[in-house]
């Protein structure tokens, strides 16, 4: 062999084991993906073409996400059957099992606010022990400031393991295979769920109980003492609250999930509403845009 080919072929290898290297320590991290529409999973190549010239989402970081029309078709999806800590998009199933137990068929359940019920960790809603809340407003409190003494509260009057195990009842009902809640707030890393599966949460909650999400559409709600007469305003957390394409959603977030956002739009020139769910981001409401604009 030649001095040049022997040239050549060294410097052949060495980029060889540059790219191999480059495409094992990009597969090797978890924390945040570079998603893109498409079956497979991302790679060196598949990234850089995204980048340059994507018709769908340019760069989306997170660790899953989907975007899907109401009646199922699939828009988006990366990692879809990932289990994720979902925080406090646990609360729309604990809303839609407040809604069962306390609200259907029946006058609204008034709850007392107990001590244990606001030591919760978390936002209170400016619920106070002693005061006696309708449970529509607990439901309220959860969706506009992500209330954790409210869902405490909503699972404690029923006895809050029952309310649990009711959680997961309905779960099964609506065929959410790889979900799994073992508190009404959010708090537990062991609330565990997939985009999958939150979609046919949000579907269901959108047919049959739409006021649950249709109460982050405002940017406020007020709620108040049942008997002791006081009312207050609280601020929606959601910084999509109105807008006019905004159907509705809940925000979650703990430092094990990071950001995660269920939201559901009016797209023009579409038939049927979206719903856009993102987990494990550090800016959920700007990679919610980003599907968003690319549908």
């Amino acid at each position: 062999m030649s001095l040049t080919a022997k040239i050549s072929f060294s410097a052949g290898l060495v980029l060889g084991i540059a790219i191999v290297l480059s495409i094992a320590l990009f597969r090797g991290t978890d924390s945040s993906y570079v998603a893109q529409v498409a079956d497979e999973e991302p790679t060196e190549e598949t990234i850089s073409r995204q980048t340059a010239s994507s018709p769908i989402v340019e760069e989306v970081k997170v660790s899953a996400a989907g975007a899907y029309s109401l009646s199922g078709e699939e828009l988006y999806s990366f990692r879809s059957d990932k289990r994720w800590p979902i925080a406090s998009l646990t609360k729309l199933m604990t809303a839609l099992t407040a809604d069962r137990l306390y609200l259907s068929g029946k006058p609204y359940e008034l709850i007392l606010i107990t001590e244990e019920m606001v030591a919760t960790e978390g936002n209170s809603g400016g619920l106070k022990a002693g005061q006696t809340i309708r449970a529509d407003d607990l439901i309220k409190a959860m969706m506009l400031v992500s209330s954790n003494d409210a869902a405490a509260a909503l699972a404690m009057h029923y006895g809050e393991e029952a309310f649990v195990r009711e959680m997961n009842t309905i779960a099964v009902e609506l065929g959410m295979t790889d979900t799994s809640f073992v508190d009404p707030t959010g708090l537990s890393v062991q609330n565990l769920s997939t985009i999958e599966d939150l979609r046919r949460l949000a579907k269901f909650i959108w047919d049959n109980e739409s006021y649950i999400f249709e109460i982050t559409q405002s940017k406020t709600g007020v709620i108040g003492d049942a008997v002791g007469g006081s009312r207050w305003v609280l601020t929606s957390i959601n910084e999509l609250s109105g807008r006019v394409d905004f159907l509705g959603g809940k925000t979650g977030s703990t430092p094990e999930a990071e950001g995660n956002l269920v939201s559901i739009f009016e797209l023009f020139g579409r038939d049927e509403a979206v719903i856009i769910i993102v987990l494990g981001t550090e800016d959920r409401f700007l990679e919610t845009e980003n599907i968003l604009k690319s549908l």
